[in-house]
């Protein structure tokens, strides 16, 4: 078999995908191998200081909130213990391949 389509994820839309299968599961096909589910990490929001100008120009297109950067979950991030000091809140994610749009699975415990 070789290559037939090749997807590439905008990084706009979310962090770094999961790949660790132990703990958050994998990346799962579909019954006609037409969609993908994955988790992603949560993309942050940006926070600036109450007393920045120039809020709306460091956004580069997300959600600016002002007065966050030392609020937990905004600009405070937790970790998840010394094994996974880099993995924030995730998400769902699908994709579906003969397209190749991507969009967020709402609703998810």
């Amino acid at each position: 078999q070789s290559l037939q389509k090749r997807i590439v994820l905008p990084p706009t839309l979310h962090g770094k995908v999961c790949a660790n299968m132990n703990e958050y599961g994998s990346i799962q096909w579909n019954k006609q191998e037409t969609a993908l589910v994955y988790c992603a990490e949560r993309q942050p929001v940006k926070s600036t200081s109450f007393f920045d100008t120039n809020s709306e120009e460091k956004g580069e297109g997300r959600k600016v909130v002002k007065g966050g950067q030392y609020t937990l979950g905004i600009g405070i991030g937790e970790n998840w213990g010394e094994k996974y000091t880099q993995t924030v809140l995730l998400d769902l994610y699908c994709l579906d391949v003969t397209t190749g749009n991507v969009g967020l699975i709402d609703n998810v415990p």
